[in-house]
């Protein structure tokens, strides 16, 4: 899974990526497979860090280093350093860069993801039930909601694939409008309705109190094949973001307290 973010912050255009191996999908098994950090400078591209898995590479460029304040004669041992306390599993941006190198470069990339990226929080379903309910326009009530929360909590699976089949079709849909939503229903798992990177997983991790967010298609062609059964194959566990049930204990209980 990977992704770059390109964005103007103060008048300043920085470009940021990150790649996870996809072996986070394992329970304990997350790591960093690379990140970078580089922005465009009058036209010219000026890079300040790259990372492959645990090793981290600090520019010798002098523009590089006058910019984030590192005296050459010290790259050496702060690599050294950094690449030997290193956490797989954590960010390179947040913790050692903004500590030793640049704060003010980490805190713009940082503050971009806190202040501009849309949280999907249980308010959309709040509003959007009040919103079908009152004078609204249906036009209106699709450019408020970026992602529609369980879309198909009240229509009929075989309506919701109607719209699906709609969005997916070039001559229908010739503005190339997306519909993003959430749903629990695994039925939308086939290839039939949704491309593979049009489906998304999230898998929760008690170790961070927070979630993963991937899509089927990062997993790769030798693992998802057209010929799969999406659906078999995530009732396997294959794809990850199943709930982890294990209700013996209550049943333990409760047989305990009746005899």
């Amino acid at each position: 899974m990977s992704f770059e973010i390109d964005f103007i912050q103060n008048d300043f255009r920085l470009i940021y990526r990150l790649a996870v191996d996809c072996d986070f999908l394992q329970k304990g098994n997350e790591r960093i497979a690379s990140e970078g950090l580089s922005c465009v400078d009058k036209k010219e591209h000026v890079a300040f860090f790259t990372r492959e898995f645990n090793r981290v590479t600090l520019s010798r460029e002098k523009k590089a280093l006058r910019m984030m304040g590192l005296d050459s004669a010290l790259v050496d041992t702060f690599e050294k350093r950094i690449n030997a306390n290193l956490d797989s599993t954590e960010l390179f941006l947040s913790r050692a860069f903004k500590n030793t190198i640049n704060n003010d470069l980490a805190d713009a990339v940082i503050s971009f993801f806190r202040d501009r990226l849309l949280v999907v929080t249980d308010f959309v379903t709040k509003r959007r039930r009040v919103l079908l309910d009152s004078e609204v326009s249906r036009e209106d009530y699709m450019v408020w909601n970026d992602v529609l929360d369980e879309f198909d909590s009240s229509i009929h699976p075989e309506l919701i694939k109607e719209i699906l089949q709609l969005f997916n079709d070039p001559d229908v849909d010739r503005a190339g409008a997306q519909l993003i939503f959430t749903t629990h229903n695994p039925i939308y798992l086939d290839r039939g309705i949704l491309r593979r990177d049009q489906i998304r997983f999230v898998e929760k991790s008690a170790d961070i109190c927070g979630s993963y967010i991937y899509s089927l298609a990062d997993f790769g062609s030798t693992e998802v094949r057209s010929g799969h059964n999406y659906l078999t194959n995530y009732f396997k566990g294959r794809y990850g973001a199943l709930p982890f049930i294990d209700l013996s204990s209550l049943l333990a209980e409760s047989g305990g307290k009746e005899g």
